[in-house]
């Protein structure tokens, strides 16, 4: 029996041998390259890292909130302080203002308007304060022993004056006045009573 050329032929023969082993199964991949070593100490150093900025982050925040709260606190503290320090401001006083805000009238032109038409002159002085000057026509006391002086107007007649009630100040003044000295007034528009008008709480 005539045998052929051994099975498989050997390399020298020029047959390179194929993806099977001869042995009968699937020849094994060949082995790739080595697994990667895993860097825990990069991971470990960088997850601390990252903690500690956020630590202190949070303390950042922590101490901004507590430091808002101190201030909050402080000022709620000092708000007694000031708004007590409010209520001793010294209030002003309107009547004076309006004493120092009068407006001066010609004691012509006042005799004159409520001579004219009494109840357009009362819209226009009653219960306001005026400054007029004229002559001093007489120095007296009314019932009470209250103290009066009376300016005449430019007219001369002894009815058309302005009756003055001086305040507490003023009426202590009235001995050094003299009758035809000229005196300038300041006070509160009463009304008009017998062609005269008629001022309150007097100043001079």
């Amino acid at each position: 029996m005539n045998q052929g050329p051994p099975y498989p032929p050997p390399p020298s023969q020029g047959y390179a041998p194929g993806p099977q082993s001869w042995a009968g199964g699937p020849q094994a991949p060949p082995p790739g390259p080595p697994p990667k070593k895993t860097n825990w100490g990069l991971i470990v150093g960088l997850s601390l890292l990252g903690l500690l900025v956020v630590g202190f982050g949070s303390c950042a925040v922590c101490v901004a909130v507590v430091g808002s709260a101190g201030s909050k606190t402080t000022k709620s503290d000092d708000a007694p302080a000031e708004t007590g320090r409010r209520h001793h401001r010294p209030q002003k006083d309107p009547e004076h203002a309006a004493k120092v805000a009068a407006q001066f009238v010609e004691i012509k032109k006042l005799l004159a308007d409520y001579k004219a038409n009494e109840v357009h002159a009362d819209e226009l002085y009653r219960g306001k304060y005026i400054k007029t000057k004229g002559k001093v026509h007489q120095i007296s006391k009314g019932i009470g022993d209250g103290v009066y002086v009376v300016l005449e107007g430019p007219s001369g007649n002894a009815f058309e004056t302005v009756h003055c009630t001086p305040g507490e100040d003023s009426a202590s003044r009235a001995g050094s006045l003299k009758v035809g000295q000229m005196l300038q007034v300041g006070g509160k528009v009463r009304g008009y009573l017998l062609l005269s008008v008629m001022l309150d709480e007097c100043e001079w």
